[in-house]
């Protein structure tokens, strides 16, 4: 199941990364999907990983407008299939690297485009994906 589980995520985790590039935005439609893949695999254990969207719903409300319900929605799916520890992992590894994007970006460009927001959702996917390949690959004890 976990094979299946992989092959059914790496198209929704591309799917809405291009999505999200282009409108800014990741479809519901696309979060369901991804949570129905934690049935595959499912263990109560896992339930608590939703909790990983609390700090994405924090930077929402905090930070009006530089963060979209998309992410926070896709970090609860992440989290209901990874695991607390692994949707930790996920979360870090996804906005390290979209630091590192930034602050790239930040020298390379221009003033006025220095300040225009990101899509989350091919980063958060990255670290999801690194996530889930370690886990998975038995480096996290779980």
């Amino acid at each position: 199941m976990i094979i299946i589980q992989g092959f059914l995520l790496l198209p929704l985790f591309i799917t809405a990364s291009v999505i999200d590039i282009r409108r800014r935005e990741i479809p519901d439609s696309i979060n369901i999907l991804f949570a129905l893949t934690g049935l595959l695999t499912f263990s109560p254990g896992k339930f608590i990983g939703i909790l990983i969207a609390l700090p994405f719903l924090i930077a929402a409300i905090v930070c009006k407008g530089r963060m979209g319900g998309g992410d926070i929605k896709f970090m609860a799916a992440a989290g209901f299939i990874l695991g607390f520890k692994a949707a930790v992992f996920a979360s870090v590894t996804g906005l390290s690297a979209s630091l590192l994007f930034c602050t790239a970006r930040h020298i390379l460009k221009r003033r006025k485009e220095r300040n225009t927001a990101i899509p989350l959702a091919p980063f958060l996917s990255l670290g999801c994906t690194a996530a889930f390949t370690l886990q998975h690959g038995g480096l996290f004890l779980l």
